[in-house]
């Protein structure tokens, strides 16, 4: 009896394994192009990715610098207040600003609404490229002698 039917397992053509083992070779042929393609993509993709986080890396630093300043102006109007507080009640007067560092300046102004009080608004201000930034503390001070 002969089989009649048609399909993988026929004997007249080629056993799986090589059909499968040519087809892998075929295509690896037609694909040795492509792999370059596939390598300038994902190096694009890449330097895209770094660009941008090397920018938001100049931006922190940016930051950062910026921070510094502020806290640097924040300890010296720290520093201005306690000279204030601890001078002579007559001694404290509105003054013109005063360079510290060549890079800030200080100022403060004093009011006196009530009898035997002073009240100050001291001002830092410094440059940082073309803005003018600036810091007040406000604060007010008793005449202790009374």
């Amino acid at each position: 009896m002969q089989e009649s039917w048609t399909g993988i397992g026929r004997m007249d053509h080629m056993p799986i394994w090589k059909s499968c083992n040519r087809l892998n070779v075929n295509q690896a042929e037609n694909e040795k192009g492509f792999s370059l393609i596939e390598i300038m993509i994902s190096l694009s993709i890449f330097a895209v990715g770094i660009l941008a986080i090397s920018s938001l890396q100049i931006g922190t630093i940016n930051s950062n610098a910026k921070a510094g300043r502020t806290v640097e102006a924040v300890a010296i109007a720290q520093e201005q207040v306690e000279t204030l507080m601890t001078s002579h009640y007559a001694d404290v007067n509105t003054t013109g600003p005063i360079t510290l560092n060549t890079r800030y300046n200080v100022s403060w102004t004093v009011a006196a609404p009530v009898m035997n009080t002073k009240d100050v608004a001291l001002i830092v201000s410094w440059r940082e490229g073309t803005q003018t930034r600036s810091i007040a503390m406000n604060f007010t001070i008793r005449d202790e002698t009374i």
